[in-house]
């Protein structure tokens, strides 16, 4: 229940919103008679905006604004369209300044929105849409549509003349000691931009903390969306220079293609600790980038702390995803890569007309730089979880020569290609640590060379409809339950790429999809494996049934490659409860994986999550894990005492004698360490994760 003090001040801050001044602007009205009370409605924006006073609202009628200067915000202010129709800002024909020009610059300001608005055709070097500059925080622009903003007007395929040549639909830029925060770029489209040397949503400078959101980004002559550090142009001081702790999720950016150089849709150019998660990135030149091309100051850091998890990339021109600096003082550091989905690029295809890049074919530049993941200089990458299917003749993950690759590590993934030809090429300089690398056509090859991809498969992952990117699972999908069975949601996130729990059935599965159709079968608890006397008892419990035939137990050694080791009859079609087991008599003798697979009347199947019993070394069981509140102990010792610490080695819970059921409601969820006492020299140390 709300308190009566809580709901005063609540009634106190609507009665403050209510009071806030309103300025109001319309195609007819009037800058000298006006007053900007609805009445009388102010003529031009930029005028309304000039007298409107801090923290007050602009609304704007629809209708077509040829302002002739452009709108300057230096104060707390909210620019909103009101009422249905378009509001449109046009720079066309405006031609003071001839360079630089901007449409709204918000200069060190706090508490601004702009909300609704429609602008267009500013064209020239310099020229922007809106510009953020400086300082100021709680600044946000959303539901606006920008098109034509460029160094030169609706023409996508000319190269610029050179590299000072720019524009930007929209750009963040912080300048100052205090950084620009809270930023939030939202449920935008911005189209048809000619932006030379510049990108179409560009983040730069001193920014800590933003939100790139929910916006479509397409028909640029260049990058779509980029988050950027260590370039001195913006002024800012060395050790904050870089945008940070931000956020790119959710938006559908294709049609990104530049004459002069790779031009990726979402780019991190020495950014820090950023998130791009759930984004659908296709026929662009690049679609995803890591990279940091400035030289990295004493003062900074080099791009990191990336996490790229859940995107949808497929169809671009080049590659799917470029991993690390062209700068080989500058390596790439700390980069996660999930549970995305990257499908046939590298297609060589020439995109908004452009056929060239920097002088080559499309086609040939694709040839130096393709592939789906393209490594150049990396200090610490992890791909894991992803759907890798690469186009034929074409590679899934290349080293490009000439840069060292270390600290790369991989596993989890599914591989596929319809032919036969390299899977993995490894020419680079050097690849964690061994310069002896070279082409690998199989994953089985690759896993021997490097000890990578241990658990990785190769197969076709059973999208739904391919040929037309529907690259959702069927559901008996290959790619089911293929992930790392420790999930970690802040490596894979909390949702897939359409917005569905991340996990499913208990496993995770391998790329941006998650198969979130329901079993034939309804399981309920217990569902378990534990050890016994005479072998490994699994035991698993229906609550109903459906057209359900049997159930074929599998076992594997390394938790990839299963084999089926029994058979047990199902109920067919059932509503009421029943208990199942089965007993493995000669499990291996180490870690053993099993899964049941559900068989339905008409020959579909589906798996269950996959079970691990250790049959040699551990002889305390537990289960379930990962654990709710309640956790069950079998062992044939007394266990004297039970440490629980987290991965940093604290110890967050100590039972000593355990009963069978340990309560553990008061244990906050993640992944833990527990260590079983069984005497003064014997312990036993088991991953646990608590839900």
């Amino acid at each position: 229940m709300q308190s009566k003090s809580s709901f005063a001040a609540l009634l106190v801050l609507l009665f403050a919103a209510n009071l806030l001044a309103q300025v109001h602007v319309s195609p007819t009205g009037a800058d000298v008679f006006g007053n900007g009370d609805i009445d009388h409605p102010y003529l031009t924006i930029a005028f309304a905006v000039q007298q409107a006073p801090p923290n007050s609202i602009v609304y704007i009628f629809p209708g077509t604004y040829s302002e002739v200067s452009e709108i300057y915000i230096d104060k707390p202010l909210n620019l909103v369209k009101n009422g249905n129709g378009e509001v449109i800002i046009d720079a066309i024909g405006r031609t003071s300044p001839a360079t630089d020009k901007y449409m709204i610059a918000i200069v060190d300001a706090d508490l601004v929105t702009i909300d609704g608005l429609t602008l267009k055709n500013c064209t020239g070097n310099g020229s922007k849409g809106i510009w953020v500059l400086g300082s100021g925080s709680i600044i946000t622009i959303k539901n606006c549509s920008i098109s034509n903003i460029g160094w030169v007007s609706n023409n996508l395929t000319v190269p610029p003349p050179n590299n000072n040549t720019v524009a930007n639909a929209i750009k963040v830029e912080g300048t100052q000691l205090t950084p620009l925060s809270v930023v939030h770029i939202l449920d935008n489209e911005v189209s048809n931009c000619a932006t030379g040397w510049g990108e179409a949503v560009s983040l730069v400078g001193n920014i800590d903390g933003f939100l790139v959101e929910d916006n479509i980004v397409h028909d640029i002559a260049n990058i779509g969306i980029v988050a950027a550090g260590n370039y001195a142009y913006t002024g800012a001081p060395a050790a904050v220079n870089q945008a940070r702790n931000g956020n790119i999720r959710r938006n559908r950016v294709y049609n990104c293609m530049s004459a002069i150089a790779n031009s990726p849709g979402i780019y991190l150019d020495g950014a820090v600790d950023c998130t791009v998660e759930g984004n659908r990135v296709y026929q662009n030149a690049v679609g995803l980038s890591v990279g940091g091309e400035e030289t990295v100051p004493a003062e900074a850091s080099n791009s990191m702390g990336h996490r790229i998890y859940n995107n949808l990339v497929y169809n671009n021109s080049v590659t799917g995803m470029y991993i690390g600096s062209n700068n080989p003082n500058n390596a790439v550091q700390l980069i996660t890569v999930n549970n995305n989905t990257f499908y046939k690029n590298r297609t060589g295809a020439a995109i908004n007309g452009v056929t060239m890049i920097d002088g080559l074919p499309a086609s040939s530049f694709a040839d130096d730089f393709g592939g789906e993941i393209l490594l150049q200089n990396i200090n610490g990458t992890s791909v894991q979880n992803n759907i890798i299917y690469s186009l034929d003749n074409k590679r899934a993950i290349v080293a490009l020569e000439g840069y060292t690759v270390s600290g790369f590590t991989s596993d989890y993934n599914v591989y596929f290609r319809d032919d036969a030809a390299p899977l993995f090429d490894l020419t680079g300089l050097s690849f964690n640590g061994s310069s002896a690398m070279t082409s690998f056509n199989t994953l089985a090859e690759f896993r021997t060379a490097t000890s990578l991809e241990t658990h990785s498969v190769f197969g076709a992952p059973g999208f739904v409809d391919a040929a037309t990117f529907d690259l959702s699972l069927t559901p008996t999908a290959f790619a089911t339950d293929k992930g790392n069975p420790t999930y970690l949601s802040g490596f894979s996130g909390l949702k897939d790429v359409a917005g569905n729990p991340r996990v499913s059935n208990d496993r995770i599965d391998a790329g941006a999809f998650e198969n979130q159709m329901a079993l034939p079968v309804t399981f309920i608890s217990p569902y378990r494996a534990y050890k016994v006397e005479a072998g490994v008892r699994i035991e698993w419990t229906t609550a109903s049934e459906t057209n359900s035939s049997h159930f074929d137990i599998e076992r594997s050694t390394n938790g990839t490659d299963f084999r089926k080791i029994g058979t047990v009859e199902a109920q067919k079609n059932s509503l009421t409860v029943h208990h199942y087991s089965t007993l493995d008599t000669r499990p291996a003798n180490e870690m053993n994986y099993y899964r049941l697979k559900q068989v339905d009347l008409d020959g579909k199947f589906v798996y269950t999550t996959i079970l691990a019993v250790s049959y040699s070394r551990f002889e305390v069981q537990f289960y379930p894990n990962p654990v709710g509140n309640l956790l069950h102990l079998e062992s044939e010792h007394p266990i004297e005492k039970i440490m629980i610490e987290d991965l940093l080695g604290k110890t967050v819970m100590t039972i000593n004698q355990p009963d069978k059921t340990i309560d553990l409601k008061g244990l906050a969820s993640g992944q833990y360490i527990v260590v079983f006492q069984k005497s003064k020299e014997e312990v036993e140390v088991r991953r646990l994760i608590k839900n």
